[in-house]
C-alpha cells in the first residue's frame, strides 16, 4: 500500500469514527445521502470559481481587449448601466443563453447597488 493509500484510508475511517460518534449524540444535521450532494456541488461551486478566475485573467492579458467596449455592447442604450434583461438580450443573441433567470441569478450575486 502506497503512503496516498494509507493517507485516503486513513482519512475515511477518521471520517467514519466522526460520523459514528455524530449519530450517537444525535449531532448529524444532514442525512449522509445529502451531505455527500451538498458536498459535490461546493465542489463544483468552487471548480467553477477557479475556472472563472483563470478565465478572468486570461482575458485580462489580452492586449485586444478592452473593458469598456465590452460595457458599450452590453449597454445598448448608453445609461452607463446594464439591467439582467439586456444582458439576457445580449447573450441570447450569440446563443450563449436562453435562461433570464440564469442573468437575474448573476444580478443577485455579482450586481453592487
Amino acid at each position: 500500500m502506497t503512503s496516498l493509500d494509507e493517507k485516503k484510508t486513513f482519512k475515511k475511517n477518521k471520517q467514519e469514527k466522526v460520523e459514528k460518534n455524530a449519530e450517537k449524540e444525535g449531532n448529524l444535521i444532514l442525512p449522509k445521502s445529502e451531505e455527500v450532494v451538498l458536498l459535490k456541488a461546493v465542489q463544483d461551486i468552487i471548480g467553477f470559481e477557479r475556472e472563472l478566475e483563470q478565465f478572468k485573467v486570461s482575458l485580462a492579458k489580452c492586449a485586444d481587449f478592452n473593458l469598456i467596449d465590452a460595457f458599450t455592447m452590453l449597454d445598448k442604450e448608453g445609461r452607463g448601466y446594464v439591467t439582467a434583461s439586456e444582458l439576457h438580450e445580449v447573450l441570447t443573441e450569440f446563443n450563449l443563453t436562453n435562461a433570464v433567470d440564469d442573468c437575474r441569478l448573476l444580478f443577485q450575486r455579482y450586481n453592487r447597488e
